[in-house]
């Protein structure tokens, strides 16, 4: 599921992004079952959180995410069928909202 995005290796771009002062960050969830096929795709902006890499633990990568949905997205979280229980896997990306003048062809970064 790894992307080839070109401004990744645009040194000044990356910098110039980097201090900007207002920058709308989103992140795209997409859900996988166990066998790391795509089941659904959630985007939204987000309000807050954290990733953490533990080298040490079990499940190496955790985050907590506060993200605005702006769907009629609706889950039961005690449901183990449901999107987010513990047999599923989850891909996710983190950018930001492109409103520079470079790399027009990306709405987000």
């Amino acid at each position: 599921m790894r992307h080839n995005y070109p401004y990744l290796t645009d040194f000044n771009f990356l910098k110039s992004v980097d201090e900007m002062h207002i920058k709308e960050q989103y992140a795209k969830m997409t859900i996988l079952n166990w066998n790391e096929s795509p089941i659904q795709e959630i985007q939204g902006i987000v309000t807050g959180g954290n990733i953490n890499l533990d080298g040490k633990s079990n499940m190496r990568r955790s985050c907590n995410l506060s993200v605005y949905v702006d769907t009629n997205f609706k889950t039961n979280v005690i449901d183990i069928d449901n999107l987010f229980s513990l047999n599923k896997k989850m891909y996710l990306e983190i950018g930001y909202k492109n409103i520079t003048d470079k790399y027009k062809e990306y709405d987000m970064l």
